[in-house]
């Protein structure tokens, strides 16, 4: 990406990103090197648009968080890389995903009837209370969106599988991560932002409300694997 003088020319691409080269990465330099953050936060890898490398970490972030989706992914790569164009890239790897094709059908549009006359005629208020929208209004949309996510997100892990008590608490314990991990603002594609906001941040003051790795052990002695 760079050239082989190793400088940056005044009108290139990557004269605005101010990178820099460290452990043999092409690294891109904001303005949080005095952040409590972590070293791939502060100095994000620079990786190249639309190649399968690229794809390649999209897909793996995808998955590994059930195959969340597009704002979710874009905010755990910036957490460690920079793209430009992400958007575009992310739809489209995640527009390839089998899973989430199989879990989110394409359904038919049905062809609706001509409205009855009492719902096209000209009348004052109030004559047909059922059509006048006076009611109080509806604010139950946002966690019924929330409802169809969760089970797009479990439908997309769990895939018919038939599941013991405890790996369903787990399951759900992790979708409800992810759901807290998703973003609340619009991320910002400059280099020197910081991490978007997400509920996460108001419910245990950190980003990230996903489940801690487990660490591996060569010592496998009476584990039963499943």
């Amino acid at each position: 990406m760079l050239p082989e003088s190793g400088n940056i020319t005044p009108k290139g691409p990557l004269q605005h990103l101010n990178p820099i080269i460290r452990d043999e990465l092409i690294r891109v330099q904001g303005r949080l090197g005095n952040a409590k953050l972590t070293n791939d936060a502060i100095l994000p890898i620079l990786v190249p648009k639309s190649h399968p490398f690229s794809r390649i970490i999209i897909r793996h972030i995808h998955e590994d968080n059930f195959h969340a989706g597009t704002e979710l992914v874009m905010s755990e790569f910036r957490s460690r890389f920079w793209m430009r164009d992400l958007l575009r890239t992310v739809v489209g790897v995640l527009s390839r995903c089998v899973v989430c094709v199989r879990a989110r059908p394409k359904q038919f549009a049905q062809q609706m009837g001509q409205l009855p006359a009492t719902r096209v005629k000209v009348s004052p208020a109030f004559t047909h209370t059922g059509v006048d929208l006076c009611g109080p209004t509806n604010f139950g949309g946002l966690w019924e969106s929330n409802i169809k996510v969760a089970k797009r997100l479990f439908k997309s892990t769990a895939r018919g599988a038939q599941l013991r008590l405890v790996e369903l608490q787990t399951l759900l314990y992790q979708i409800s991560a992810i759901l807290n991990s998703r973003p609340l603002t619009a991320i910002h594609a400059s280099p020197g932002s910081v991490e978007a906001l997400t509920p996460a941040h108001f419910l245990i003051a950190r980003a990230s409300f996903s489940v801690p790795a487990m660490v591996e052990d060569d010592d496998t002695d009476g584990v039963k694997t499943r």
